[in-house]
């Protein structure tokens, strides 16, 4: 008898078998998901561009914070989350023209603090027990408009101070220069909404079906 008498047991060459198969499966899973996170990616980039392009005439109504929310959620990774917002800026902005760098970098930076939003509120729903799909969705709609509501608010305190400190060098009161830009407040309020609560609803709604048929492939897997 050899030392190693597994060589030799049929259920162990069985399990073997298996437990590649099982492999095999999440392998493939796995490269499948990341190439929807590409494609989503350019997706969500090129959406962005377009619609900051199309809704240039509208100051501070814009989709990318929205779309940040939604990269955030549905390609689940806070690099790509980070990076929809910041790339669909720098090249709408080639066209669109920049402005004082300090105020522009102020905007940048809180476009990026929604993608972390959306990204952390994937991670709530993953830690849940799964959902049915419609109601993923619904719960996403909900969460978008009181992430969207976040988003503008915070974008409209940060930069706004940021323009008061460097673009009129302090002139006047900070209160002053709240109250000049609550027209904008109101634009950027309802953009984020309108793109945030729609992005994340789909996004959700997505993910639960990934989910889904994920848990229904490794038992399909398993049972095989």
């Amino acid at each position: 008898m050899t030392r190693d008498s597994s060589q030799h047991d049929p259920s162990r060459i069985v399990d073997r078998s298996e437990n590649a198969s099982r492999d095999g499966a999440l392998a493939s899973s796995s490269s499948l998901a990341w190439s929807l996170r590409g494609l989503g990616f350019v997706a969500l980039v090129g959406l962005g561009v377009l619609l900051r392009w199309s809704w240039a005439d509208w100051p501070n109504f814009s989709p990318v914070a929205g779309l940040a929310l939604t990269a955030g959620v549905l390609l689940r990774s806070r690099v790509l989350a980070i990076a929809v917002p910041l790339i669909t800026m720098l090249l709408s902005d080639l066209v669109l023209g920049g402005y004082d760098l300090p105020v522009m970098l102020t905007v940048y930076a809180c476009l990026m603090v929604p993608g972390l939003m959306g990204d952390r509120y994937a991670a709530w729903q993953l830690s849940t027990p799964t959902r049915p799909v419609w109601r993923s969705a619904l719960l996403g709609g909900v969460a978008g408009v009181a992430l969207g509501v976040v988003s503008a608010t915070l974008f409209f305190v940060v930069t706004n101070a940021a323009y008061w400190l460097f673009m009129t060098r302090g002139a006047g009161s900070l209160w002053d220069a709240y109250l000049a830009a609550v027209p904008f407040y109101r634009a950027s309020l309802t953009s984020d909404i309108l793109v945030g609560a729609s992005g994340v609803m789909l996004a959700s709604g997505l993910r639960a079906a990934w989910r889904t048929a994920s848990r229904s492939s490794a038992v399909a897997v398993v049972e095989n």
